[in-house]
C-alpha cells in the first residue's frame, strides 16, 4: 500500500482512503447492476456486506473524525451522477449505514466489534426498510387477509394460525443469520487486509484486469415534468377520498379490492409525486455538495473506469469456484486491486 500524507489537511487526499470511497461508490451505483447480470442470488446481502467492508476499511486507513460520514456524502452524490433514477429509498439507505458507521467507529480500538455490529445492522435495516415499505403501500389489512388467505387453505389442518408473524418472524431471522455470517466474512477479510495477503487468484485477476477494455457509459438526465406533479395531486386527493367510510361500505366491501386499490394509488403516488420531488431535492443537494467538493468528485469518477475493470477481472478470475467461495474471492480481489493496482 502507497504511503499517504497523514499530515493533510485534506482527508481525501490519501490515495487508500479515496480507493475505497471509489470502490464504494461504484458498488453503489452500478456493481448491483453487475451482480444481477451475473445472476448471483441474494445480491442485495452481498452489497449490504461490501458497504460495510467499505466503511470498516475507511475507519482503518483514516482516524480522522467525521471521515466516514463525508465519505457516505460522496458515495450519494457519485451514486446520484452515475445513476440518478436509483429509487429513492437506496439513497436513504446508504445514508443510514454512513451513520450507523460514524458511529459504530468513534472508537478505532474495537474495529472487529465494530464491523460486526455494522455489518448486521446493514442488512437488519434492509430487511426492516422491505417490511415497513410493504405494509405503507398495501397497509396493516394486507397481513390480516394473508392470515385470512392462507387460514383458509390450512384450516382442514390446523386451527387458526397468525401465519403473517410467522413470514415476518423467518424472514427477519434469515437476514440475522445472514448479517452475522456477513459479519464474520467481513472480519475475516479485514484480517486478510491488515495482514497484507493477497487472495486466491489474484495474479489471475491481475494479469484479466491488465487485458480488459472497458467503455464509459453515459449518463442521461430528465427535468421533472409538470404533468408529474399533476398526476400525482390527483392521485394524492383519489386516494384521500377512497378512505370515505360511505364509499368504502359501498363500492370497497371486499377485503382484498381495497388493498389493491390503496396499493395502486400508492405506488403511483409515489412515482409521479413523491419520487420525483425527493429526485429533485437530492439533485439540488449533490450541485451544492459538488461546488464545494469539486476536486474529490473528479478524482473519484476518473477511478470509476478504473474500477469497473478491476470487477470484471476479479469475476472472471473467480470462474470454477463455488458460489460462496466465488463471492469471498471476488470481493477480495477486487477490494484488493482498486487499494494496490496503481491507477
Amino acid at each position: 500500500m502507497k504511503n499517504n500524507n497523514t499530515t493533510s489537511t485534506n482527508i481525501f487526499q490519501q490515495t487508500t482512503t479515496i480507493r475505497i470511497i471509489a470502490f464504494w461508490a461504484f458498488s453503489e451505483a452500478f456493481l448491483g447492476g453487475i451482480l444481477h447480470g451475473f445472476q448471483i442470488p441474494l445480491s442485495g446481502l452481498v452489497l449490504a456486506s461490501i458497504a460495510s467492508l467499505c466503511i470498516t476499511l475507511i475507519a482503518l486507513a483514516n482516524t480522522s473524525k467525521g471521515i466516514i460520514l463525508k465519505a457516505t456524502f460522496t458515495v450519494i452524490a457519485i451514486k446520484f451522477i452515475l445513476s440518478p433514477y436509483t429509487p429513492p429509498m437506496a439513497y436513504l439507505a446508504v445514508l443510514m449505514q454512513g451513520l450507523a458507521g460514524e458511529l459504530f467507529f468513534i472508537q478505532r480500538r474495537f474495529i472487529k466489534t465494530s464491523a460486526f455490529c455494522l455489518t448486521l445492522f446493514s442488512l437488519m435495516y434492509s430487511a426492516l426498510q422491505q417490511l415497513v415499505t410493504l405494509t405503507i403501500i398495501f397497509g396493516k389489512n394486507f397481513w390480516k387477509a394473508l392470515d385470512v388467505f392462507l387460514n383458509n387453505i390450512t384450516q382442514s389442518f390446523v386451527s387458526q394460525q397468525h401465519y403473517s408473524l410467522y413470514i415476518v418472524i423467518i424472514y427477519l431471522l434469515c437476514y440475522v443469520l445472514a448479517g452475522i455470517f456477513g459479519g464474520l466474512f467481513n472480519i475475516y477479510l479485514i484480517e486478510q487486509f491488515k495482514q497484507n495477503k493477497f487472495p486466491e487468484n489474484f495474479n489471475n485477476a491481475l494479469a484479466l484486469l491488465n487485458t480488459t477494455n472497458t467503455t464509459n457509459a453515459n449518463t442521461k438526465q430528465k427535468k421533472l415534468k409538470n404533468s408529474f406533479i399533476i398526476t400525482g395531486i390527483i392521485l394524492l386527493c383519489l386516494l384521500f377520498v377512497s378512505y370515505i367510510p360511505a364509499l368504502q361500505h359501498k363500492l370497497l366491501k371486499g377485503k382484498i379490492l381495497p388493498i389493491v386499490v390503496r396499493g395502486i394509488f400508492v405506488i403511483l403516488i409515489w412515482i409521479y409525486l413523491l419520487a420525483p420531488l425527493f429526485i429533485k431535492l437530492i439533485s439540488k443537494w449533490v450541485q451544492h455538495y459538488k461546488k464545494n467538493n469539486r476536486s474529490v468528485i473528479e478524482n473519484i469518477l476518473l477511478l470509476m473506469p478504473d474500477v469497473k475493470k478491476i470487477v470484471i477481472a476479479s469475476w472472471q478470475a473467480s470462474k470454477g469456484l463455488r458460489l460462496v467461495k466465488r463471492i469471498k474471492n471476488f470481493i477480495f480481489n477486487s477490494l484488493m486491486l482498486a487499494l494496490y493496482e496503481k491507477g
